[in-house]
């Protein structure tokens, strides 16, 4: 697809519906126009696009000139009934730029809701926190989509949109201050929920080489910050954030996360749903040449090979005039 008055793409996201019956997939892009940038969305129903829109024109990036951040993500809800785009705006282009943006995909409808809503302000309606990276996170089990915001004051702000509702809600303002690395392009956090038990995992940076987390529950809300880890993550700032849940196991709580850091490492590191298990960290791996570059993004990636085992059964013998399956 194209759009009117587009750039060149800078980052593409494409995001395929949770619904087993469909072929619907969400792109959406993020292009360069001179030192801002614009978001584009459309949607593939399996043989063709549609629903094409321009929802920004000047969404917020790095910094002026560097388009280097994602300020935008997608995300579906639970079965693949509802979506929603969230992205974020340049100072003095919209009212309310310290306000995230968002448009919500109504699948039963195959369209867009009419006109953009707002999440809200990332603290306090403080103008300066203008949003430089946006990530959203389903529940595999419910209707909810968290959000993760990194401002332009290196604040790190987090949500929960309740589908069903469509209403944000508890908002954890100023997670962290000191997300230094968002100001030079990397996004030293991330959010994800486990499978199985309903949890959100939101890690995050403390400004240099340590990894702090926090999680959110529907019944408990958001637990205080902890040390993810009894060691630093290497001993130079954390750059970049991974998670990724286990894809195999619909009641599993293991979950992958990949750090890496300013001194061209990486580690990646096991959550079994309360703590990351020492018995599963490698040693850091090292010295990449990209980087060594600056505003080098995220320059590696990380996913689980999917298991594709069909299911056992045995039929035993009845008991009682009853037939039992196992």
């Amino acid at each position: 697809p194209s759009w009117t008055g587009g750039g060149t793409p800078v980052f593409i996201r494409l995001e395929p519906s949770p619904d087993k019956n469909s072929n619907g997939v969400i792109l959406a892009v993020q292009d360069t126009a001179g030192t801002s940038s614009n978001l584009h969305a459309a949607y593939w129903n399996g043989s063709s696009w549609s629903q094409q829109a321009s929802f920004a024109v000047g969404i917020s990036t790095s910094g002026t000139g560097n388009i280097f951040s994602q300020v935008f993500d997608v995300a579906w809800t639970s079965g693949g009934v509802k979506a929603i785009v969230a992205w974020g705006v340049l100072p003095g282009t919209l009212a309310g730029q310290q306000t995230p943006f968002y448009r919500i995909w109504y699948s039963t409808n195959t369209a867009w809701a009419v006109g953009t809503s707002t999440a809200p302000d990332l603290d306090g309606g403080a103008t300066s926190e203008i949003p430089r990276w946006i990530r959203l996170a389903s529940d595999p089990n419910s209707q909810n989509i968290a959000m993760g915001v990194a401002d332009g004051d290196l604040d790190l702000t987090a949500m929960i949109w309740d589908g069903n509702t469509q209403v944000w809600g508890n908002q954890l303002t100023n997670a962290e201050t000191a997300i230094s690395q968002v100001a030079n392009g990397y996004r030293p956090f991330d959010l994800a929920y486990e499978r199985g038990g309903g949890q959100l995992l939101l890690a995050y940076t403390d400004g240099n080489a340590y990894l702090r987390c926090r999680t959110w529950t529907s019944g408990g809300g958001w637990l205080t910050e902890a040390a993810c880890l009894t060691d630093t993550v290497g001993t130079t700032p954390i750059r970049n954030i991974e998670i990724i849940s286990n894809p195999n196991d619909p009641v599993s709580d293991e979950m992958l996360i990949a750090v890496t850091n300013s001194g061209r490492q990486i580690r990646t590191y096991r959550w079994n749903g309360g703590s990351f298990d020492a018995a599963y960290t490698p040693t850091l791996f090292s010295q990449w040449t990209w980087e060594t570059y600056p505003n080098a993004g995220m320059p590696f990636a990380m996913a689980y090979t999917r298991d594709f085992t069909q299911p056992t059964a045995a039929i035993t013998a009845p008991v009682n005039n009853q037939h039992n399956a196992a």
